[in-house]
């Protein structure tokens, strides 16, 4: 079985302020990726199609890896759910993954 080194971060990031704008709303996010350009990407990624924030027009604030015993679970109930994404069925279970992963 591959080994799976994911590790939690937390990225605290917001739009630019702008004159509209002086003091944009602060996003944090809890990812898993393997290292910390992993997680600044991802979170880019989510600001991109969740709050409609491009790297661009944002900033990070921080970065923080989060040490907790959740995430030997998180990487193993992945490396589970990763074995089955080859199926037919992979947007159900995709969708399963992640909203079953809200509650780790």
């Amino acid at each position: 079985m591959v080994a799976y080194r994911f590790h939690q971060y937390q990225v605290v990031g917001r739009a630019l302020p702008t004159e509209t704008d002086e003091h944009p709303n602060i996003f944090r996010m809890k990812l898993l990726a393997t290292n910390e350009v992993c997680a600044k990407s991802k979170c880019w990624y989510y600001m991109r199609k969740q709050k409609k924030v491009k790297k661009s027009n944002g900033q990070v604030l921080a970065i923080n890896e989060c040490v907790g015993g959740t995430v030997e679970a998180r990487t193993k109930f992945l490396a589970l759910v990763n074995r089955f994404l080859d199926h037919p069925y992979r947007k159900g279970i995709v969708y399963l993954l992640n909203t079953t992963l809200r509650f780790f």
